[in-house]
């Protein structure tokens, strides 16, 4: 089993918070869209991080808080959906929101993280790390297909 983070601070929230450009507010639904959609336009899905990390240092993982965020301030990098995610769920923790980290399918079992956000009642998914299709929670207890229509 892999170590839980350390905890998340208050300075550490402001900071990716401030990363993201948006305001501490209540948990509520209007709140984790806009959380959603600044996560997916402020911090990138790539795999470059991971290949730098590597290279430099031969770090293998999940960055540290510190390093994401440093990541994505001085060079525009973000992560994979396993850093995205990870990071995310944290924060979405430390600002009081039921937040679940998930592994889900693709072609295969379990190869993507994901977050499963109770709220007001209802899950939603809430994926930071899958590119932008996700720019808002998906209710996940829908009773018609969801399409995702951008470009």
């Amino acid at each position: 089993m892999t170590p839980r983070s350390p905890a998340m601070s208050p300075e550490d929230c402001d900071r990716y918070l401030r990363v993201l450009g948006v305001p501490r507010r209540e948990p509520g639904h209007e709140a984790l869209t806009e959380l959603t959609a600044a996560h997916l336009t402020h911090v990138p899905f790539e795999n470059v991080s991971k290949l730098y990390h590597l290279r430099r240092s031969g770090f293998r993982g999940i960055p540290t808080l510190p390093q994401f965020l440093e990541g994505i301030e001085r060079h525009r990098l973000g992560g994979t959906c396993y850093a995205n995610n990870h990071h995310l769920n944290r924060l979405l923790e430390f600002l009081g929101y039921d937040a679940a980290l998930c592994a889900a399918d693709m072609s295969q079992p379990d190869v993507h993280l994901v977050n499963r956000v109770r709220l007001e009642g209802r899950d939603y998914l809430v994926d930071a790390g899958y590119g932008a299709p996700f720019l808002a929670p998906v209710p996940l207890d829908l009773d018609h297909d969801h399409e995702i229509a951008l470009g």
